[in-house]
């Protein structure tokens, strides 16, 4: 299992320290905002693409509302990394939204 946090609680340990982001939806979502410093890997290709994450840090999986996260953190967990999914999703970050 895998813990889950508030998008709140997110954004106050993004205020104390660099954190280790990944927005899971796709591409056209993130495009239209995002919270600062995360990385997009879409849900879809997480499969291939995961394997380029670093199994010695901890990841934090956003999503829209929470669904897509935890399934990719379920399939993370799976391989051996340490993730935490939030909730409820990244249209909810109390700070600004990029689109850089």
């Amino acid at each position: 299992m895998f813990p889950t946090i508030s998008i709140q609680e997110l954004y106050q340990k993004s205020q104390e320290k660099p954190l280790n982001i990944i927005d899971v939806r796709g591409e056209d979502e993130f495009q239209e905002g995002h919270i600062p410093g995360s990385k997009n890997i879409p849900l879809n290709q997480l499969p291939n693409e995961y394997s380029s994450l670093n199994q010695n840090e901890e990841y934090y999986l956003v999503c829209h509302s929470g669904g897509r996260s935890k399934k990719a953190s379920q399939f993370l967990t799976k391989m051996n990394y340490s993730v935490t999914n939030v909730t409820p999703g990244a249209p909810s970050w109390p700070g600004e939204l990029t689109t850089d």
